[in-house]
């Protein structure tokens, strides 16, 4: 299962959804999608505090990203919504 963790200014998305097998898995790589175009375009506005991104696991921390933070979680949440058994938002 993906586990997504949303706080005020850190984004963490770690594990693998098991819907398909590695290389072949779409929830993993929409989420993944999502994820690398966030760290992309805070990078490129220089918000980025930190920023660790292993296999299986990526958290980002970011200042003054709130609207592309909202709309990266927006996507999250819908995967969340069509794949629960493979995607889990949480927001603290």
């Amino acid at each position: 299962m993906i586990r997504v963790t949303a706080e005020p200014e850190r984004l963490t998305v770690q594990g693998h959804a098991g819907f398909a097998p590695r290389g072949q898995d779409i929830v993993c790589a929409a989420a993944s999608a999502l994820m690398l175009a966030l760290c992309e375009r805070l990078q490129e506005k220089n918000l980025v505090r930190e920023l660790v991104m292993r296999p299986g696991y990526i958290s980002v921390a970011m200042r003054g990203a709130e609207r592309e933070t909202e709309l990266i979680k927006c996507g999250l949440r819908q995967l969340e919504r069509r794949y629960p058994q493979c995607v889990q938002v949480r927001e603290k």
